[in-house]
């Protein structure tokens, strides 16, 4: 399906993740993280556009417990999955208030800078955040001026 993407190479090959790319030789990864589920893992840029591929088999029973965090691989995240096609492919994507959880998690401001970005023009919904978020979490970011959609005007 992303064949057309895969450079045969990276023009640098590069021990750090966050530069790592899919290439025809090497489409996906497989490792470890270190709460121990195993990923499988692919990344493209698509017209100068991340896209970052994921399965996470969690190797154990894994429940969500309200204001725990939602663990965005975890079962509770299936009613909260949308379809989006790029170039004629559709494609599972999570919302961006389950997304903000896991990325306030790895600590990389960038994402979570760009995440209420879109909120402050978008909106969000704050039901799914609260859902979403760690007590934690939600608490560092409850006061930000946000764009608040009612659950009607919501995806999900």
């Amino acid at each position: 399906m992303f064949e057309q993407f895969l450079p045969e190479s990276q023009a640098m090959e590069s021990a750090d993740m966050s530069d790592w790319l899919s290439t025809r030789l090497q489409p996906v990864i497989h490792f470890e993280d270190s709460f121990h589920p195993m990923w499988t893992f692919a990344r493209f840029l698509i017209e100068d556009v991340k896209v970052e591929i994921g399965n996470i088999n969690p190797g154990y029973d894994f429940k969500y417990v309200p204001e725990t965090g939602i663990w965005e691989s975890g079962p509770a995240i299936w009613p909260y999955i949308k379809e989006v096609t790029v170039k004629d492919t559709s494609m599972p994507v999570l919302s961006l208030e389950i997304q903000l959880e896991t990325n306030m998690n790895r600590e990389l401001e960038h994402r979570i800078a760009n995440i209420i970005d879109v909120f402050k023009r978008e909106g969000y919904n704050s039901e799914l955040l609260k859902f979403s978020l760690s007590e934690e979490n939600y608490l560092s970011i409850r006061d930000k001026p946000l764009k608040n959609i009612s659950p009607e005007e919501a995806e999900f």
